[in-house]
């Protein structure tokens, strides 16, 4: 990780690039630290509203691409719910096997390969404690979720539902599952990104949007987190 002159980065520990992202300003300066920082390798910049892309379309980036950050304030009020199909079952999937389905999910759900996914989530797990959550239809791995508790803030993460389970409920299921623990653990906040997409559901749930991002990516990569 870098975290120095404005500038944070985050790469990945393999060959894997998917999540090599930068945050600050793209100067010149914050560039060629980004570029010494990932070695030549693809990556992702995103920008606050206020911040100016020029830099970046000089250097070829694609986008953007809008991502919304989104908010709900978890001690005001209680959680909207929404009436779960019967055929929807979630746990929590940190032992093997169903860590191992959650994987397989996420990797359908987000069009990447397995050993990405791996080592997206197994970082989360072991250093920063997160919970994964799996979903099930008719007791068939369907979509995911990841938790991460901080001290005040529950971030999501990873929503996803293979393609052929979508529009049954499984996005609401796993967000309310995060959702619920948050509240067991007397957080005050849940945070989300998501796409222009995933907005009306997250909103159904009492999520607000707090400000739209914009993802830029170097040239080659064609990789978007929404």
């Amino acid at each position: 990780m870098l975290n120095e002159h404005s500038l944070v980065a985050l790469k990945s520990i393999k060959s894997e690039q998917f999540v090599n992202f930068v945050w600050g300003d793209p100067t010149p300066q914050n560039f060629a630290r980004a570029q010494l920082f990932f070695e030549h390798a693809t990556f992702s910049w995103v920008l606050k509203p206020q911040q100016n892309d020029d830099y970046l379309i000089e250097q070829n980036f694609s986008g953007p691409y809008s991502v919304a950050e989104m908010a709900l304030q978890l001690d005001l009020q209680p959680l909207a719910s929404s009436e779960l199909s019967e055929k929807i079952r979630v746990v929590s999937a940190l032992q093997p096997h169903t860590l191992q389905q959650w994987v397989e999910v996420a990797a359908q759900g987000f069009n990447f390969t397995v050993d990405e996914i791996n080592e997206f989530i197994f970082p989360h797990i072991q250093f920063a404690g997160d919970i994964p959550y799996l979903a099930y239809y008719e007791d068939e791995p369907a979509a995911t979720a990841l938790l991460f508790c901080g001290e005040q803030v529950a971030g999501l993460y990873a929503i996803s539902t293979i393609p052929k389970f979508r529009r049954q409920g499984l996005a609401t299921a796993v967000t309310q599952a995060c959702l619920l623990e948050a509240q067991k653990r007397h957080l005050k906040y849940a945070t989300l990104s998501s796409s222009a997409m995933g907005q009306t559901l997250y909103k159904k749930l009492g999520f607000q949007v707090v400000q739209f991002l914009r993802e830029y990516s170097s040239p080659q990569q064609n990789f978007y987190s929404g």
